[in-house]
């Protein structure tokens, strides 16, 4: 059985008929609070220089990021620009005017 499903081959946290999420069975080794307080731990006992290590890898990566975002977010606004020009060689002037008025600026 995949390790992702749960009982009955439904996927983990999928919710019931009810609405609300099932709760996954344990796998009886750690829970998520004790893990989550043991890795909070670790990071408080790191050296200075172990920590500004893991602080460089952090301040890379956000600049990966924000480079990454800003070229996904210049594509999807030419696709959109893209778009409206397409659409605006669809619909004729006489469309336009009938239901945008003049676009000359005659109010």
């Amino acid at each position: 059985e995949d390790k992702a499903e749960g009982e009955g081959g439904k996927a983990a946290g999928a919710k019931k008929a009810s609405g609300k999420k099932r709760k996954r069975v344990p796998h009886g080794k750690i829970g998520f609070e004790s893990l989550a307080k043991i890795v909070g731990q670790r990071w408080k006992e790191l050296p200075p220089e172990e920590l500004d290590v893991y602080k460089k890898r952090a301040e890379e990566d956000m600049k990966r990021y924000r480079k990454e975002m800003e070229a996904y977010v210049q594509k999807q606004r030419e696709g959109l620009e893209q778009s409206r020009e397409h659409l605006e060689k669809l619909v004729d002037e006489e469309t336009k005017k009938r239901y945008f008025g003049d676009a000359s600026g005659g109010v």
